[in-house]
């Protein structure tokens, strides 16, 4: 016999098979898809660093970077599906988490508060964010 609470949590069980299997279910960006975006933002970079003027040919030029790094994104075998504009999403929000990570590290080491300054702790690929005020480090 099925208590109250078994089915509410059957159901819950059951929601959550169903928005996983339509692409709703939240899943994390991987880190071979994060290799394929930074990698794809380094050999454009002004489109990495959202340097393109925003006129009709260049929209179009924006347009279709973004509909071929999601394409790739999504073929990457592994990882969350999303479209362009969630893609785009992801990038500015892993790009604006990086670099304030880095911030935070430079003023916690320009304190004058003495002690070993604390320990940056960024992947193996956000290591290759360029923190000179550049955006890529170009030698990793």
């Amino acid at each position: 016999m099925l208590l109250a609470h078994d089915n509410f949590a059957s159901l819950g069980l059951f929601v959550h098979i169903i928005r996983f299997a339509r692409g709703f279910g939240k899943m994390n960006v991987t880190e071979k898809q994060k290799g394929i975006l930074l990698s794809f933002m380094q050999r454009y970079p002004d489109f990495g660093r959202g340097r393109l003027r925003y006129n009709s040919e260049n929209k179009r030029k924006i347009d279709e970077f973004w509909e071929k790094l999601s394409i790739m994104l999504n073929t990457a075998a592994c990882g969350p599906r999303k479209s362009c504009k969630e893609w785009a999403k992801t990038w500015r929000d892993w790009k604006c988490n990086t670099l304030k990570k880095v911030a935070k590290h430079k003023s916690y080491m320009t304190s004058t508060d003495g002690g070993s300054p604390k320990y940056l702790e960024l992947t193996v690929i956000e290591k290759k964010f360029d923190t000179r005020g550049q955006w890529f480090n170009r030698n990793t």
